[in-house]
C-alpha cells in the first residue's frame, strides 16, 4: 500500500471519529414511559459484550489470510458514548495483534436493530510469515454496522484498517473484513 493511501486511511479513520463527536445526542433524551399493558420485556443494557469474529486480514493483497478476533467491549460510557475495549486478533500466517482501544455505540434511530459502530485501537503488532507492517506499534481504525436481536445480542459486518502511522521505516498498512457476533455479558 502507498504512503498517500496509508494516509488516506488514516484520515478516514479519524474523520470517523471526530464525526461521532458531532451526532446529535438524541439517543440520551430519556424514552416515553411505556403503558402497563405492554408485552415487552424493557431489557437493561447489558454491561459489556464479548466480541468474536472471523474474517479476512490482508483483504485487498494477493496474500490475504483468515483471521480471529476476540475483544471484551465494556459498555459503560467513560465520555458521552465512549467505552474501553481490549482485544486480540491472529491470523493463520502467524501474525499477533494485541489492542486497547477506544469504541463508540450509535443506534441509526430508536426503532431500527441497527448500530453503527466505530473504533481505534493501538497495540502491539508481531508480524507473521507474510506481511511486515514496519513497526511493533500499529493502529487500527475500524467501522462496523450491526444488527441488534430481541435478546441484546448483534451480528455485525465491518472494516479495519492497521498502520504504524508512520512511526516505523515503512508503512504498508493492512486492511481486514470481519464478522462478528457480540454476546451481551451481565444486566
Amino acid at each position: 500500500m502507498s504512503a498517500k493511501a496509508s494516509r488516506l486511511a488514516l484520515l478516514a479513520g479519524a474523520s470517523i471519529l471526530c464525526f461521532s463527536f458531532f451526532v446529535p445526542a438524541y439517543a440520551n433524551t430519556p424514552e416515553p414511559e411505556k403503558k402497563a399493558e405492554s408485552p415487552e420485556i424493557d431489557l437493561e443494557s447489558p454491561s459489556a459484550f464479548l466480541y468474536v469474529g472471523i474474517g479476512s486480514l490482508y483483504t485487498f493483497d494477493p496474500d490475504s489470510r483468515p483471521e480471529l478476533r476476540i475483544e471484551y467491549r465494556h459498555n459503560t460510557p467513560f465520555f458521552w458514548k465512549i467505552a474501553p475495549m481490549g482485544g486480540l486478533e491472529l491470523a493463520t500466517d502467524g501474525t499477533v495483534f494485541a489492542n486497547l482501544g477506544l469504541w463508540a455505540d450509535f443506534k441509526l434511530s430508536e426503532s431500527s436493530p441497527f448500530h453503527l459502530i466505530p473504533s481505534i485501537a493501538a497495540g502491539y503488532y508481531e508480524d507473521g510469515d507474510e506481511k511486515d507492517l514496519g513497526h511493533r506499534l500499529e493502529f487500527r481504525s475500524q467501522i462496523e454496522l450491526a444488527y441488534e436481536f430481541k435478546d441484546q445480542s448483534r451480528l455485525s459486518f465491518g472494516l479495519s484498517h492497521i498502520s504504524n502511522a508512520s512511526t516505523g521505516n515503512k508503512n504498508p498498512g493492512a486492511e481486514a473484513i470481519i464478522l462478528a457476533y457480540h454476546f451481551p455479558l451481565g444486566r
